[in-house]
């Protein structure tokens, strides 16, 4: 028998499914996660043939079209982990976008399925893949849970903290729980978090670099090019494409580092069997021949003798940015997104939204189609529709026709019609910016821009997409300044970014000084930020430098002003020096 329940009116969601006897849906309410059964098929799965067009679909991570290869000793140690005795543990897994995050969970998940494992995944309320229904499983006789939370960086930190709480308060000592947390970076974000867990959870936290497959002793660059080129070439029934050699630059360009720009390369030099200038080599050719194969697909959906598309490729091309900057969004805010980009077409929004379905449904979650109030599907894998956004816009020299209208779509996107910011800021902001590491035109046309005239709206962005914001090397110290002073004196997910403002800014505003006593200060705020967010060494070495200089100042004949600054120190540092 099932019930539905409302999840934050009663017990949290993980509580009920690990007390529950039988099978029990879970209503999942908007704050602050939702629960999925992990998709735990194998490398078999299909496509429906007529999408054999789209690169996109071929290489979304969650159809697993090439067979998964390698990462041994990462599934060793992630089974080692999960083995230890400890009833609840978590552990980070991160690297760059391409890498196989996605792919190597997928694995994890079917594997462990198959050994007695029951695999959900958590979905942040932000993310609207998350279905509004969920059956929780029964887990009688289940060897453990494993729970994955993809995009874990981009979830507040508060409410990562209560999906482990939750876990824990449900888990109990019956079965064994494992959080495996799938991000881009780990650095200030992880140092935080797992200084939040350890402090509010007694959990130590473990972290865990995914590396290049190549580094895998049994893998090579070409092998996994031959790999995927041999699968593609199966599936789009291309038999003489096997034949196809590796490009030139394939052992030297650092991008084929990640395994994706290399099942990116081999499915360019299928698609483009028998042309004659031969298949793209660079990375960012092969983005471009891939997004121009996936733009002729809207072509061909437009002017098919049946059930056209109304919608025109130009057209097409512009809803498909938009999703791309707002992510998944439900129908109302969708509408909204679209009619706030101002897209060019004659169609309705609700036109547009329709045909944009049939390009890019909703991706199943958990073998089924829950989820599909959802619109505005985004260009999948993340690396291909970050490479859409940069190469639509104007400042790059590579062969690809830009449109001057996404110049300033960003900013009508975020343009300030009601407060507060629309429901899609943080996905169009972050997107933004991670686009902008790779893309320097994104960053100088459109995102410093869109903040020195809108610099409340970093905010928006959260802790860890301004982390990385202020990575970026050509952002202008003014504008960090800008922000940095809009920035809280304390908050749980701001935290992490004022410790890496201020360690950014602290060599530019020591340049800046013109007192010790202002020096010291410079060093006395960023050890404040630091330390607010977890980051104790770092933090001491910031007070370190300030004690220097303050115990300097009291020598002086006026130093007795400078004695309370000295004595605000960390006593044990002031007692070392």
């Amino acid at each position: 028998m099932t019930s539905r329940i409302n999840q934050h009116a009663t017990a949290s969601g993980f509580a009920r499914i690990f007390q529950s006897a039988g099978n029990m849906t879970v209503y999942e309410a908007t704050n602050p996660y939702r629960l999925a059964t992990w998709p735990t098929h194998g490398t078999e799965t299909q496509p429906n043939a007529k999408v054999w067009e789209q690169p996109s679909v071929l290489l979304r991570a969650s159809n697993a079209l090439v067979h998964f290869a390698g990462r041994t000793d990462e599934q060793e140690r992630l089974k080692e982990w999960r083995d230890a005795p400890a009833p609840l543990a978590v552990r980070v897994m991160h690297g760059p976008g391409g890498q196989g995050k996605t792919r190597l969970a997928g694995h994890l998940a079917h594997e462990w399925a198959a050994e007695g494992w029951v695999v959900i995944g958590a979905y942040h309320h932000r993310d609207r893949q998350g279905p509004d229904l969920f059956a929780a499983p029964n887990l009688e006789g289940a060897a453990g849970v494993l729970v994955v939370v993809d995009y874990a960086e981009r979830w507040d930190t508060a409410d990562l903290l209560a999906l482990l709480s939750d876990t824990t308060t449900g888990a109990g000592a019956r079965l064994s729980v494992r959080v495996l947390l799938l991000s881009r970076p780990a650095g200030t974000w992880w140092q935080t978090l797992s200084h939040r867990i350890k402090r509010d959870l007694d959990l130590t936290a473990t972290r865990v670099e995914l590396g290049p497959l190549e580094n895998d002793s049994a893998v090579t660059r070409a092998g996994l090019f031959s790999t995927a080129r041999d699968r593609f070439a199966d599936l789009l029934e291309v038999p003489s494409a096997r034949e196809i050699a590796p490009p030139e630059t394939l052992t030297d360009h650092a991008d084929f580092r990640l395994v994706l720009a290399v099942h990116m390369a081999a499915l360019a030099a299928v698609l483009g069997h028998g042309r004659s200038e031969g298949p793209p080599s660079d990375p960012v050719e092969v983005s471009a021949y891939l997004l121009g194969r996936e733009r002729a697909h809207w072509q061909d959906l437009h002017t098919r003798g049946e059930a056209p598309l109304a919608t025109t490729p130009d057209a097409m091309g512009q809803v498909v940015y938009t999703a791309t900057l707002t992510g998944a969004l439900g129908r109302a805010d969708a509408t909204e997104a679209l009619e706030h980009a101002a897209v060019e077409s004659r169609e309705h929004p609700g036109q547009l939204l329709k045909d944009h379905a049939v390009c890019y449904p909703p991706a199943p979650v958990d073998g089924t189609a829950q989820h599909t109030s959802t619109v505005l599907e985004p260009l999948y894998p993340d690396r291909l529709g970050e490479d859409y956004l940069a190469l639509l816009t104007a400042g790059h020299a590579h062969d690809f026709p830009c449109d001057e209208w996404a110049d300033d779509a960003p900013a009508r996107l975020l343009a300030s019609r009601d407060a507060p910011p629309p429901a899609w800021a943080r996905h169009v902001l972050t997107t933004l910016i991670e686009a902008a590491a790779r893309w320097p035109h994104v960053a100088e046309r459109q995102l410093y821009p869109l903040l020195r005239a809108r610099p409340a709206l970093a905010l928006e962005a959260g802790g860890v997409a301004l982390a990385a914001l202020a990575t970026l090397e050509d952002v202008d110290p003014a504008l960090l300044e800008t922000i940095d002073s809009l920035l809280p004196k304390r908050h749980i997910d701001l935290d992490i970014a004022a410790a890496a403002l201020a360690t950014r800014l602290v060599e530019h505003r020591l340049d800046a000084a013109t007192t010790p006593a202002e020096r010291a200060r410079i060093h006395d705020r960023a050890a404040t930020r630091l330390y607010y967010a977890g980051q104790r060494d770092h933090a001491l070495t910031q007070n370190h430098e300030a004690l220097l200089i303050w115990r300097e100042l009291t020598d002086e004949p006026e130093g007795a002003a400078h004695l309370p600054y000295l004595a605000a120190l960390p006593k044990q540092l002031r007692e070392s020096a």
